[in-house]
């Protein structure tokens, strides 16, 4: 009897292990589909400057406006020929 529930007991150990190991995958793949969604974010630009978001978050510009110094640039032609995209004066 003492060999019976052993046996039973190694199974229902097999089973939580499964159980345990599926959870693991699955916050695992959530967790890739977050960060590839967070780098497609980050790729966008909704201003159309030219700079997408997760420069211009880099940068500190507006990425909602494509002139953040207001000087009739945009952000993202100032910035490529070294201008500065908050300086009006630059």
């Amino acid at each position: 009897m003492g060999l019976v529930d052993m046996h039973g007991l190694h199974q229902g150990g097999g089973r939580r292990a499964a159980i345990v190991i599926v959870a693991l995958m699955l916050t695992s793949m959530l967790s890739l589909i977050h960060v590839g969604s967070m780098r497609a974010a980050a790729s966008l630009d909704a201003d159309g400057d030219g700079l997408p978001y997760g420069l211009e978050f880099y940068i500190t510009t507006l990425p909602q406006d494509w002139d953040s110094d207001d000087d009739g640039l945009p952000d993202g032609w100032e910035w490529k020929y070294g201008q500065d995209p908050l300086s009006p004066n630059d």
